[in-house]
């Protein structure tokens, strides 16, 4: 905790946005507490993280970010230079890699975990789900480059890993699913329900989740645009939220669509690849994942914790 306010302290507080929606539990049959939920929202974040152990003696590291601004940066190299795993597992895909600065040719020791088949499309909502889902993908691209423009610095944790990783002669493992195959398979999801409902649906999650703490952020800061250009504020709302396994469930039950696409596959696969690396005979591993997949990991693992912070 130390060296992560060290790295805060040393993180500039650049101008920028972020983007929560698109890029990205257990079991808890406590109903929601909205005032509980909302107390606290925005404050000093801290990272989100879980060690686990393997049975045969593999640790993992999972360190959950947040995708926006400095700190979560300055913290993933911290732990990568003073854990020295033998694998870096990232919550990328080849496809996004040149966004962090890279190329699968810049990396040598890079293991990519196949995607999965491609189901063809059956039916006309399927069939406009693969023609829309590149045309989507393009916009989320156009919209980060606009970002990046405006000072914004996203991504950065998944570059300081690659690049702290490769000084240690690291493993670097891309485990996300192709994002357009990801996009493809949550438009096919929504083509067999109601787009409406299902925007209903997460909305209304989302503001009951919030608490009436976003309103009282808005109102203070005098703008919901000047919330959004805080990557501080964005990044402690975002860990605050998606650390909370009451909103994960919700998620879950009343918006399966979403979950099953942006959360429950990326928990499978970045699961199976750290359950690869450890089948490789890695004794350290450090895994690199946004902050609503740490906990449904932890689950898929089912490896015994040896400590834990940032995690409700």
């Amino acid at each position: 905790r130390a060296a992560w306010r060290t790295a805060r302290q040393a993180a500039p507080a650049a101008k920028a946005a972020d983007v929560v929606a698109v890029e990205d539990g257990e079991e808890d049959d406590e109903e929601m507490a909205d005032d509980d939920f909302g107390e606290g929202l925005v404050g000093q974040h801290e990272p989100m993280e879980v060690v686990l152990q393997s049975p045969e003696g593999t640790r993992v590291q999972v360190i959950g970010t947040t995708h926006v601004g400095d700190m979560d940066a300055e913290y993933v190299k911290m732990v990568v230079k003073t854990v020295r795993p033998d694998a870096v597992v990232i919550e990328l895909d080849p496809q996004r890699l040149p966004r962090v600065g890279y190329s699968l040719e810049d990396i040598d020791n890079a293991v990519v975990l196949p995607q999965p088949e491609k189901q063809p499309p059956s039916g006309f909502g399927e069939t406009l789900a693969s023609w829309f889902a590149p045309m989507l993908r393009g916009m989320i691209t156009r919209l980060y480059d606009g970002l990046s423009q405006s000072g914004m610095k996203t991504g950065g944790e998944f570059s300081a890993g690659i690049k702290a990783g490769m000084e240690c002669d690291a493993r670097i493992v891309l485990a996300d699913m192709d994002s357009t195959t990801a996009l493809e398979a949550f438009l096919r999801n929504v083509a067999k329900t109601n787009p409406f409902s299902m925007a209903w649906r997460f909305n209304t999650v989302m503001s009951e989740s919030l608490g009436g703490a976003l309103e009282k952020v808005v109102l203070e800061k005098g703008s919901f645009e000047k919330v959004t250009a805080d990557p501080q504020l964005m990044q402690s709302m975002k860990a605050k939220m998606f650390s909370d396994k009451r909103l994960l469930e919700r998620v879950r039950l009343e918006v399966p669509e979403y979950y099953n696409t942006f959360v429950r596959i990326r928990d499978v696969r970045l699961s199976e690849a750290i359950t690869n690396e450890a089948a490789r005979g890695s004794k350290e591993v450090v895994a690199v994942v946004g902050v609503a997949h740490v906990t449904g990991i932890e689950t898929e693992l089912g490896w015994k914790r040896v400590s834990a912070q940032g995690i409700q």
